[in-house]
């Protein structure tokens, strides 16, 4: 019976010591912030005017190997994530993410990072007529340690999300038609 119970204490000590860095997502000085790192063979303009082009993108600025930018309020995707009403994290099921963003680059590779994540309720509150607006961070980090709800699916449905904004997929050029 120890022996289990040290097992036990054992996986979930590893968990949380492995959970800094999640989908993507780490807590650095208290923050939640999502980074990932993109391979592409397009230049720093050929980027800038990639991410122009998408509607959920606003603010994009260039300067010198930099593009900083705004996510505008947009729908968080659980199903493409693969994740049923059920088992979605009501953060998720009722708000709208938007959040800002800085993207670094070099040659062949670019780098995101999200912080500020911020969301954004739907629908009003019934009772006080309000739209809230939070962190991301509130509802998923307790203590400076992820939340086990977004252990479970919370983190794999925002990074399924940003990547489907920021990642350059093949086929998703310019080419003339």
């Amino acid at each position: 019976m120890k022996c289990l119970a040290w097992i036990v204490v054992t996986f979930f000590s590893l968990l949380t010591a492995q959970a800094q860095d999640l989908h993507g997502f780490k807590i650095e000085n208290g923050k939640l912030i999502w980074q990932k790192v993109y391979r592409s063979d397009k230049s720093m303009d050929d980027l800038a005017n990639y991410f122009n082009r998408s509607i959920a993108i606003q603010n994009l600025k260039v300067s010198g190997e930099l593009l900083t930018g705004r996510l505008s309020k947009t729908e968080i995707y659980y199903k493409g994530a693969g994740f049923s009403w059920t088992s979605t994290p009501d953060y998720v099921l009722f708000y709208d993410v938007s959040a800002f963003f800085t993207i670094d680059f070099k040659e062949g590779r670019y780098r995101i990072t999200i912080d500020q994540i911020y969301i954004t309720q739907k629908k009003r509150d019934p009772n006080t007529g309000r739209i809230e607006v939070t962190l991301l961070s509130t509802h998923v980090l307790k203590k400076n340690k992820y939340r086990s709800n977004f252990i479970k699916a919370g983190a794999e449905i925002f990074d399924f999300t940003f990547s489907k904004y920021f990642e350059v997929r093949a086929g998703d050029d310019d080419k003339e038609w």
